[in-house]
């Protein structure tokens, strides 16, 4: 899984999984997610993130896996 904010289009992708997107549904405006040709969803995109999210904070309860933080 990845998280990433792409500061110049102030855009979050949220990466679930692998793979190649089979389809795409837009949830609420500017909010789409992402299938696999199984249709498991892959990945959550959100436009406007900063106006819609509170993106000061990131917080990571019960993730059983190894946290990784890459600069930007």
């Amino acid at each position: 899984m990845k998280i990433t904010y792409f500061a110049d289009t102030d855009t979050l992708a949220i990466d679930l999984a692998d793979g190649l997107s089979a389809g795409t549904d837009e949830i609420a405006d500017g909010v789409t997610v992402d299938y696999d040709a199984q249709g498991r969803v892959i990945g959550i995109d959100i436009e406007h993130a900063a106006a819609r999210l509170d993106m000061g904070k990131l917080l990571l309860t019960g993730f059983p896996g190894e946290v990784q933080r890459e600069s930007a």
